[in-house]
């Protein structure tokens, strides 16, 4: 995999835009700025991007989110019930690990033949970090879709092992 030295990304938060940098060499990522959605925020605390904000600070210094994410302000008309479950399995896969498409489909569907199923509703996800896609794979690597490809799937596992390592 080959990547440029630093690469920036706009990570599409719940109420905001995330504007971050990626250094390749350092394995250090860190956030830029964040730019506030207008009506995105329906009945959502003023202040809702320094929240998202702060959780992604949190992600990025200690490569985990708090246990107890306050789901409830997050917006998640865009998906059924059975997505819902989907992804609330996903949420608690480990930072630093990985699993199968077929892994995660059997968990949640009773069968690694709805892996494509887990495929298609990971590439509906609109929240990532918080429902860290990156961290399902094909068997071999990282595949699937992921803004920026399988290489910052590939970079994100690596640094989240080695933030918890540390």
């Amino acid at each position: 995999m080959r990547l440029r030295e630093t690469q920036h990304y706009l990570f599409k938060a719940p109420f905001c835009d995330v504007h971050y940098l990626l250094d390749v060499g350092e394995m250090r990522l860190r956030r830029l700025y964040v730019v506030a959605r207008g009506s995105a925020t329906r009945g959502v605390a003023v202040d809702s991007e320094n929240w998202v904000a702060s959780l992604l600070e949190e992600y990025f210094t200690t490569a985990a989110f708090p246990d107890r994410l306050p789901w409830k302000l997050f917006d998640f008309s865009w998906c059924n019930a059975e997505m819902l479950r989907f992804y609330m399995n996903v949420v608690q896969i480990p930072p630093g690990s990985t699993v199968t498409y077929g892994e995660i489909a059997r968990k949640v569907f009773g069968s690694s033949r709805y892996a494509r199923k887990a495929a298609l509703y990971l590439a509906r996800n609109r929240i990532g970090l918080f429902i860290p896609c990156h961290r399902v794979w094909r068997r071999e690597s990282p595949g699937g879709y992921t803004p920026g490809g399988p290489e910052i799937k590939f970079l994100l596992v690596q640094w989240e092992k080695i933030k918890r390592r540390n």
